[in-house]
């Protein structure tokens, strides 16, 4: 019974192995379908979905060749061969109005970028002539009118100094007064060394080893009459001076405002294009001093025999029987000079060593002279032979980008005064208010105690000179993250100002704001090439102003010009037609105050009218 028992335990335990040995075959059997089923279904899923090859054709350059290559097997079904075409040419129309787009705002870009540059046009000469003769130069007192009047008539004798900002430092006003009113034989005051975006187009200055500084920038307690300096930073510093007159007239007298470290040496070598040198010693040290005049030929090179000896500006003239002779006076004091041997060297030589140090120096210090678009104006000497030698006719200017009407106040004092004194000016004009309306906040009275102390001190200097003051074009401003100009806060009140200060020291006031906008205003000046959109004008305009100014000293003078007679007969033929009766005739000859310019007409020649 045992036995039987022990083989019947020992089949179940077969038994039950068996089982669990099926089950687990069953389990890994079904294990693995499902993985052959999943296995086949991921494969059966790129064939399936064909659609998701578009995208791939966009992103990837090879999905079309993909394509390409299975459009043979379709060849046999004609009937789906233009579906197909149809699915494609979906998407290349969906690619193609992007690329279209594109290049559409790329030549909008470009089409409003050329409408900005375009040359503008600008008014005929009859338009010029219209717009000047409307200028008004108002007389609040004038004590020496009769003396401009015998000097802007004799055009022989005339001397006229300007101060001013940016709109008088480009020379460019000024310049224009040197073609119509009269015909200039002398150069007078100028910088040492103009700065940056600063000139006289009648001089041309190149340095090398100088230091140049601005009384409006840089920081100096001395600083002499006009605020420029230029130090020399090692010794044979050198300045070039060229005039820009005919070959025939290069002589001329000249002064030069300088101070030295010390009086025992000599502090700069002058050498002129005939060989003459001289040695120019302080009389004492660090203290202003205008030298005594004397004669070179120009062009001539001052070389600095000391480091530190600074340079404040020069005086280049004709005749000294005008000129102030301070060595009488104690308030000034003069420079020993010494005039050294003539050179050996031939004349030749002398242009070849300064044309190869001019070209050494330019390289350096090309800053320190306008760029040529800066100058875009010739000047020819016709009729310079007709006047005589022995008189000085000139303008000078000392214009500084960003003056303010206080920035006299920077200089010493004495210089200043001595160096006002030296010349004595038949007109003066003071050109300030566009700087000082951009102050934040503006004090009106202490603007215009300044500039009452400036006349006082013109008055002093000069008491037989007439005194002319500018107001400001419209002041406009753009701040950085602003898109559009804004008219300056304080415009209104300097503007006013200046014409109060007009009144109380009773002197000419001429408003170049009421000028514009008489003419226009300041759009029309921007349509017209005469005026940039922010503050300043565009040469042509500056060319403007001046001829206006001109026709206003005119009218107030009585001095009746070929200019002024035709204007005065155009108005009163215009007047004599708006009085009559309308016809169809007069409505036809009508026409705007500002007409579109003739095109034969030549910009060069507009600004060369002179006033006779």
């Amino acid at each position: 019974m045992q036995k039987i028992l022990c083989f019947l335990m020992g089949d179940f335990r077969h038994f039950r192995w068996g089982f669990a040995r099926f089950i687990g075959g069953f389990v890994r059997f079904c294990v693995a379908c499902l993985a052959l089923f999943v296995l086949f279904a991921e494969l059966a899923k790129p064939d399936a979905p064909k659609p998701q090859a578009k995208p791939q054709a966009k992103t990837q350059p090879k999905a079309p060749q993909a394509k390409s290559t299975q459009k043979p097997k379709n060849t046999k079904s004609p009937q789906k061969s233009p579906a197909k075409t149809n699915t494609k040419a979906k998407p290349s129309t969906k690619s193609k109005t992007p690329a279209k787009s594109t290049p559409k705002s790329k030549t909008t870009q470009k089409s409003q970028k050329a409408k900005k540059y375009t040359p503008k046009p600008l008014p005929n000469e009859k338009e010029v002539q219209d717009i000047a003769s409307k200028a008004k130069v108002i007389n609040y007192g004038e004590p020496n009118l009769a003396r401009l009047k015998r000097a802007l008539e004799g055009k022989n004798e005339l001397k006229i100094l300007v101060f001013g900002d940016s709109h008088i430092a480009g020379d460019t006003l000024t310049h224009q007064w040197r073609k119509t009113i009269m015909l200039p034989n002398s150069v007078g005051f100028i910088y040492p060394v103009f700065p940056t975006y600063h000139q006289n187009l009648l001089v041309k200055t190149i340095s090398k080893d100088f230091e140049v500084r601005n009384s409006r920038i840089d920081a100096y307690d001395d600083y002499p009459f006009g605020g420029v300096i230029a130090r020399a930073k090692k010794e044979n510093a050198s300045v070039k001076i060229t005039l820009k007159f005919p070959p025939e007239h290069q002589d001329f007298l000249i002064r030069i405002v300088f101070k030295a470290p010390n009086n025992t040496l000599g502090a700069f070598l002058i050498s002129d294009s005939s060989g003459q040198s001289y040695r120019l010693q302080a009389k004492e040290a660090n203290i202003w001093e205008i030298s005594q005049d004397f004669a070179l030929r120009f062009p001539i090179e001052i070389k600095s025999l000391l480091p530190n000896a600074t340079l404040g500006g020069y005086f280049i003239y004709q005749d000294s029987k005008n000129i102030a002779d301070t060595s009488r006076t104690s308030k000034s004091r003069l420079s020993k000079l010494e005039k050294l041997p003539i050179n050996e060297q031939k004349e030749s030589e002398l242009d070849s060593s300064e044309e190869t140090s001019e070209q050494s120096s330019q390289d350096k210090d090309d800053s320190q002279n306008p760029p040529k678009s800066q100058n875009p104006q010739k000047f020819s000497y016709a009729n310079l032979t007709n006047l005589p030698k022995n008189t000085n006719n000139l303008i000078a200017h000392i214009g500084s980008n960003g003056a303010r009407s206080d920035i006299w106040r920077k200089w010493n004092q004495k210089a200043l005064s001595d160096t006002l004194c030296a010349f004595r000016y038949d007109f003066i004009v003071l050109s300030y208010g566009s700087n000082d309306a951009l102050v934040m906040p503006l004090d009106t009275k202490a603007f215009e105690q300044n500039y009452s102390s400036l006349i006082a001190l013109v008055r002093k200097c000069n008491e037989g000179a007439a005194i002319l003051l500018v107001g400001p074009p419209k002041v406009i401003t753009k701040p950085r993250k602003a898109k559009n100009y804004r008219i300056a806060p304080y415009f209104v009140a300097v503007r006013e100002s200046v014409k109060k200060v007009a009144k109380k020291e009773g002197v000419l006031y001429f408003d170049m704001h009421e000028f514009m906008e008489d003419s226009g205003g300041k759009d029309a000046w921007v349509a017209k090439s005469l005026s940039k959109k922010d503050v300043h004008l565009t040469p042509f305009g500056y060319s403007l102003v001046a001829d206006g100014i001109a026709y206003g000293l005119h009218k107030v003078l009585n001095i009746q010009t070929k200019e002024i007679k035709e204007s005065m007969e155009a108005k009163e033929s215009k007047e004599t037609k708006e009085n009559a009766p309308a016809t169809k005739t007069n409505k036809s000859e009508q026409k705007p105050e500002l007409n579109t310019p003739d095109e034969s007409s030549a910009p060069q020649e507009i600004w060369q009218s002179k006033i006779e």
